[in-house]
């Protein structure tokens, strides 16, 4: 949508916001791209085409390695929960199209009313709902802001960042890794 008006969404902010909720991030794209182009008062409108195309476009196809850990993780017995900053219809849709959700036993998310990350609060309120201890907990994260969350619930952290988050600073985590199928259970 940016490109559509010779512009080009700011990687940085892309990188900052990525991993939070709304209730963590300023300004939406949407809100930027209406500054940016000077379209005047247009964001609600913008919002649902972006919705609609981002639906549009989004692949539903797991990351590589996904699949293979997820298969080895429930043959070694661990319990598989997922903690997000997005909508819980958001990610239970992407896992019910994957056919993965059966493998988590929690979705925790922003509709908890708790903060998102990079507070630690859908951390801890994962661990509420289950009988674990923040150090028996492997969080894996994609983000910056995921990983800040992970730390400050005192989790163990391994990271394998997407190609918009590959640049950003991870040396907080316990693991680097580069891709899913470097991952070897148990850890």
């Amino acid at each position: 949508m940016f490109a559509q008006h010779n512009l080009e969404y700011p990687k940085e902010i892309w990188q900052s916001i990525v991993g939070r909720g709304p209730d963590q991030i300023s300004e939406k794209p949407e809100d930027i791209l209406v500054r940016m182009a000077e379209l005047g008062d247009a964001p609600e409108r913008l919002y649902k085409t972006f919705r609609a195309r981002y639906f549009q476009i989004l692949e539903k196809v797991a990351r590589p390695g996904v699949e293979k850990l997820i298969s080895d993780a429930v043959g070694l017995g661990y319990e598989l929960h997922i903690v997000s900053s997005s909508e819980k219809r958001w990610v239970e849709g992407h896992l019910n199209d994957l056919g993965l959700r059966e493998h988590f036993q929690t979705l925790t998310t922003r509709d908890e009313g708790v903060p998102t990350k990079p507070a630690p609060d859908l951390y801890l309120r994962c661990l509420e709902k289950t009988d674990l201890k923040p150090k028996q907990v492997w969080a894996l994260e994609d983000s910056e802001n995921g990983l800040t969350a992970a730390k400050a619930a005192g989790l163990r952290t391994i990271v394998c960042p997407n190609p918009t988050t590959e640049h950003l600073n991870f040396s907080k985590a316990d693991k680097f890794v580069s891709s899913l199928e470097d991952i070897t259970l148990p850890l």
